[in-house]
């Protein structure tokens, strides 16, 4: 988590082993960037290449030898997010990964 004096984002590392997960999981993720039209979502982008610019300022050279299968995601969570409570934003934050999780194992389906 980085924070400043209006927003916090908030970043997770993806990382699967089976092939088929890591396909579906980088197309399912790159699909997550149209969540900016829903009204108070968090801002989201996703990190397939290098990791977010805040993590390298933070932590210089702590990456380097790091080999996630998907990049990592990042949601930015501004005061605008929070606007009608806190509630909300936190369980999806926290519930981001069973919501991944459910979605790749209802494509296989």
């Amino acid at each position: 988590m980085f924070g400043s004096d209006k927003d916090v984002r908030v970043i997770f590392e993806v990382n699967f082993t089976d092939a088929e997960d890591i396909a579906l999981a980088r197309i399912f993720l790159l699909e997550q960037k149209d969540t900016r039209s829903v009204l108070n979502a968090p801002a989201i982008a996703y990190h397939d290449k290098a990791p977010p610019q805040e993590v390298i300022a933070a932590f210089p050279g702590a990456m380097d030898n790091v080999k996630t299968s998907n990049g990592s995601i990042s949601f930015l969570v501004s005061e605008k997010s929070i606007s009608k409570g806190m509630d909300l934003p936190l369980s999806q934050l926290i519930g981001f990964r069973q919501y991944l999780h459910y979605h790749l194992h209802a494509i296989k389906i």
